[in-house]
């Protein structure tokens, strides 16, 4: 199966509550993207690109496309044996990003 990237939004939230315990809780913001892609029966999927780092005192993670409109023609390229998930497919931009380093060198 292959899907289409139709749109990137950026998304910015304040009032976020980060921490796990009164000591190092605190409040911020976060910015995020959400991806909108469509598959071959046009059902259109919602791909949040975020999440929280556990690992470092509740840090919201996330990639970032730089170039959409080239990640959008490398992406409708590739080919997908299962459905795509939020995981994979910004697990996509990884990828993608590891194909143009290839190709610079």
């Amino acid at each position: 199966m292959r899907y289409k990237l139709l749109d990137v939004q950026q998304v910015h939230q304040d009032d976020i509550e980060f921490g796990t315990c009164e000591i190092c809780m605190y409040i911020g913001s976060v910015e995020y993207a959400v991806a909108l892609v469509e598959d071959e029966e046009g059902n259109s999927l919602e791909f949040e690109n975020g999440e929280m780092d556990y690992d470092c005192w509740y840090h919201y993670s996330y990639r970032e496309i730089e170039n959409v409109v080239d990640f959008a023609y490398w992406f409708s390229k590739q080919e997908f044996e299962t459905d795509l998930t939020a995981y994979r497919f910004w697990d996509l931009v990884e990828d993608y990003y590891r194909d143009k380093e290839g190709e610079a060198e």
